[in-house]
């Protein structure tokens, strides 16, 4: 990376007491020099005291950085907030506060960023095998690592290398003056923010890559708030469809069509179908489970993984049928120059 460039980490948070002391300690032993490393926390009205939690971590090390305090919730605000106080030549990375990072996880970001070409604005890292305590966090933990849950997303495949990758990547860098060139985040979308930006960056003739750069990701949520969350990204995921028709892939097909297929199927006399087509789906879960993951876990994931897609399927439909009116451009942000080009 050149020496004069730096890299402007972006956390926002909301509520995060608990998992701060953990994420803070993997961004002080990143080994990127942290004359190179700027903070801007963005605190969405927390009230568990999670600032003050920041404020004395940067007393503490005496990193570069500050923390923003906003009294309206929302990923896209926060982080439009942090990108209208970032400087022009600065690499933006987007981090979370229920994540840790390996220590040469922001380096090898910004050092893809140098390898790769112009065309290349955004690379993101690799979401490793997530950590969480007990039944439920042992449950949503077998959601995001078995390839019949969650597990065959692009973004938690950490072998591979550098590649260009088809939307977007778990959190990672962006090329300076990506996102002030695209208008930043939609504040309108709630979740599946990054899909949308992603469709956007890719029309505006940018490239979208992932790099070998591993964090692991903090199970912060049980087993039903994790489905009610993918009836939310399939709602949001459809409304993200509707923008922008060429963001459409199999993938996201499936889940609605199972569900309608079920249904259709028990209504009916081939009702006898759905036994063996369980029994093949057990299977291959079984087949499939993490190495080590208890038989009991499991037993539970053959009900719940088709309880998560049917909870994304019917969402999408929802979100497919709402009236909610999300055509256009994204409304013109403050302090963001929506002309400005990506810097090489």
């Amino acid at each position: 990376m050149d020496c004069a460039r730096r890299a402007c980490l972006v956390v926002p948070f909301r509520n995060e007491a608990r998992h701060l002391p953990d994420v803070l300690q993997s961004l002080r032993e990143q080994n990127i020099e942290s004359v190179r490393v700027r903070y801007i926390f963005v605190d969405s009205a927390s009230v568990d005291g999670g600032a003050r939690i920041v404020e004395e971590w940067l007393r503490a090390t005496g990193a570069d950085g500050e923390v923003l305090r906003l009294d309206r919730p929302g990923i896209a605000v926060a982080l439009n907030a942090a990108i209208g106080r970032a400087q022009a030549d600065e690499i933006l990375v987007r981090l979370d506060a229920h994540t840790r990072y390996d220590p040469s996880y922001v380096r090898s970001l910004v050092d893809a960023l140098d390898q790769l070409p112009s065309s290349v604005w955004w690379v993101g890292g690799s979401q490793s095998e997530p950590d969480a305590p007990g039944f439920g966090g042992a449950l949503v933990r077998a959601l995001m690592t078995n390839p019949l849950g969650l597990g065959g997303s692009d973004m938690r495949r950490t072998a591979g290398g550098l590649r260009r990758i088809d939307g977007n990547p778990y959190l990672g860098a962006f090329r300076p003056g990506t996102l002030q060139s695209v208008g930043g985040f939609d504040e309108r979308w709630t979740a599946n923010e990054d899909s949308e930006l992603a469709a956007r960056i890719e029309r505006a003739g940018g490239e979208i890559w992932h790099a070998p750069a591993p964090c692991t990701y903090l199970i912060t949520r049980g087993p039903w708030e994790t489905a009610v969350l993918w009836h939310k990204y399939g709602t949001w995921r459809a409304r993200t469809i509707r923008r922008h028709p060429g963001t459409l892939r199999a993938r996201h097909v499936a889940p609605p069509a199972a569900v309608v297929l079920g249904v259709a199927l028990a209504c009916s006399p081939a009702r006898v179908l759905l036994l063996p087509l369980a029994a093949v789906f057990a299977a291959l879960v079984l087949a499939r489970r993490r190495r080590g993951e208890a038989l009991a876990v499991t037993a539970a994931s053959v009900a719940y993984f088709p309880l998560v897609h049917a909870a994304f399927g019917t969402g999408l439909l929802r979100g497919w049928c709402s009236p909610v009116r999300t055509a256009g451009a994204p409304t013109p942000l403050p302090g963001l120059d929506a002309e400005a080009a990506p810097a090489p």
